[in-house]
This record gives structure tokens, C-alpha cells and sequence, in this order.
């Protein structure tokens, strides 16, 4: 047992673990495609949300697609 705990302090030494990267979260003045009511908030580099209708879009290219 105390062989397998090594084994496994050495792996996590070696392989960093998938920690998400953060990012700061911004409200964006495009409106949502969706509801046209309320604008997307950008939750990471090309991913963004509704905060009224609750919907997920991702930017492809450029354009906002349903994710």
C-alpha cells in the first residue's frame, strides 16, 4: 500500500493537475440572440451567457452559435 502512495505523489508531482484557468467575467453590450432583451456576459475567452434567458452561445469565427 505505501508502495502505491508513492507511486501516486510522483504522478501528481510530474503531471500538473487540470485546474480550469481563471477568467474574469464581463458584461458585454451585445445583445442576446436569443431573447433580445438583456446583453451576454463573456465567461471565458469564446464562451458566453445569457444572465435572463440562461442560454449558452460560443463564438465561432466571429459569430455567436447556440452551444
Amino acid at each position: 500500500m505505501a508502495r502505491m502512495k508513492e507511486l501516486f505523489m510522483e504522478m501528481l508531482e510530474q503531471e500538473p493537475l487540470n485546474v480550469p484557468q481563471e477568467y474574469p467575467v464581463y458584461k458585454t453590450d451585445i445583445l442576446c440572440p436569443n431573447c433580445t432583451e438583456s446583453t451576454l456576459v463573456q465567461m471565458s475567452h469564446d464562451e458566453y451567457a445569457c444572465d435572463r434567458c440562461a442560454y449558452n452561445f460560443v463564438s465561432v469565427e466571429g459569430s455567436l452559435r447556440f452551444k
